[in-house]
């Protein structure tokens, strides 16, 4: 027979009880509730307790009640003395205030952390707190950003794949800016910036690798106008095609772009001077060619910009449609999809075919407006919805499989299709039509052979 091991509760006075140093869950939150409650009625649930060695003691799990006790002028509160070392009690506390959904992801992760240093290994904090191994490696990583940029987030509506997004950002000062917008409406912007910016990094990083391996600087007390200008580059392909020969090459970062480099190389004995040769370009141009190399640099680079940025909006917009939550927004949905077919080609929308199938008296019928509609889609959007898909099909009266044409054909078959879907029921003489099996229609001349 099991015998029940009696749990002992003793009255300690709160004097003696103090907070945990290492509690993850650093702020208590408003304690104003519990405070009346346990003035008004006590407290029905005990702390957890362990002692020190100077008669006093550190509670484990109950930290907003003891604050709550002192707060209501309880001069005791009940308790249970536990026997825990320190990575038992953060333990506790740490699935204590889990359980309660008590902790921030940034106090969980703080949490597992403590463990971890303690001497822990991932495995034996997973079997200590319930917690899979992945859930514990995914928190950690989060103490990597900005613990003070991570901490202003709180309380913004971000999930943990939010905070996990920011790893695809190489940069950690770039992660950390972009940290800061979690939770705003710039943060998707400022993402997709970041990794635009990681990208640009590695491509100026790989030219410049290139650039060191095929090339020498050119040196600072050089004239430039002894060496014949090849080009700029921007990326690792572009110095690969311009320095393809045996010659020595240079280069030189350009002034205006630090993310370019102009190319040279030595003259060979058949070129003409350097000196000749770029006076004759200045003359003709009022420029030389380093300067219009410095000029196409940075028009390439302007031109860079802002198709990034275009490419960067239609991401936006593009993801936003991906993931948005369309719950209660059915209405909306069929709204907009209905205007964009009536707004669609105009000049072959049936305006009349749509009033017949709706019911709506026009005088005007050869166009047709959204007010017209509004009406009739405040009562029976699907309806409205519906009618607009068929008159975008183009139905009328002149369509037929009589004439053997590929269009007609084609046309009614993809009607009969979405109406049959919709609950149609084809006649007989209808699927003789579509057939080719009707007595009107034409009979395919067969050669013998």
């Amino acid at each position: 027979m099991t015998q029940n091991t009696r749990i002992e509760i003793h009255n300690i006075p709160v004097d003696k009880i103090f907070p945990h140093p290492q509690n993850p869950r650093r702020n208590l939150g408003d304690i104003s509730e519990l405070t009346d409650s346990i003035r008004e009625n006590g407290i029905f649930q005990n702390l957890t307790v362990v002692p020190k060695d100077d008669d006093t003691y550190t509670v484990i799990i109950g930290h907003r009640r003891l604050a709550a006790a002192k707060e209501a002028g309880l001069t005791e509160v009940p308790c249970v003395i536990a026997d825990l070392d320190e990575k038992a009690q953060i333990a506790a506390m740490l699935v204590e205030n889990v359980n309660r959904s008590d902790l921030t992801v940034y106090e969980q992760a703080q949490g597992f952390q403590m463990m971890l240093d303690l001497g822990e290994d991932v495995e034996s904090v997973s079997k200590m707190t319930g917690f899979s191994q992945s859930t514990i490696r995914r928190r950690t990583k989060l103490l990597q950003l900005d613990s003070d940029a991570f901490k202003a987030t709180e309380g913004r509506d971000i999930t943990l794949q939010d905070y996990e997004k920011l790893f695809d950002i190489n940069n950690p000062e770039r992660r950390n800016e972009v940290l800061k917008q979690l939770g705003t409406d710039n943060f998707h912007n400022a993402y997709y910036k970041a990794l635009e910016e990681d990208r640009e990094e590695k491509q100026v990083a790989d030219m410049i690798e290139t650039v060191n391996e095929l090339t020498s600087p050119l040196p600072d007390d050089a004239n430039e106008d002894d060496f014949k200008y090849i080009g700029w580059a921007n990326d690792a392909q572009m110095v690969k095609d311009k320095c393809t020969g045996n010659c020595k090459y240079y280069f030189k970062m350009m002034e205006s772009n630090k993310k370019c480099v102009k190319l040279y190389r030595e003259y060979t004995e058949s070129e003409s001077s350097a000196s000749s040769s770029n006076t004759a370009a200045t003359a003709s141009t009022g420029e030389s060619s380093e300067e219009r190399a410095e000029r196409a640099a940075a028009e390439a680079e302007l031109k860079r910009r802002r198709t990034e940025i275009v490419k960067r909006m239609f991401t936006l917009r593009k993801n936003f449609v991906r993931d948005a939550s369309l719950k209660g927004k059915a209405l909306l949905i069929k709204e907009y999809a209905a205007r964009i077919l009536l707004a669609n080609d105009m000049t072959y929308l049936n305006a009349e075919l749509i009033c017949e199938v709706l019911n709506i008296p026009s005088e005007r019928k050869t166009k047709l407006t959204w007010d017209d509609i509004l009406p009739k889609f405040a009562v029976d959007p699907e309806r409205v919805l519906f009618a607009l898909i068929y008159a975008q099909l183009g139905d009328n009266d002149t369509w037929s499989y009589f004439k053997n044409c590929p269009y007609h054909t084609n046309k009614l078959n993809s009607i009969y299709d979405m109406l049959t879907r919709f609950g149609y029921a084809m006649s007989d003489e209808e699927k003789a039509l579509m057939n080719g099996t009707h007595e009107l229609c034409e009979k395919k001349e067969t050669t013998n052979g």
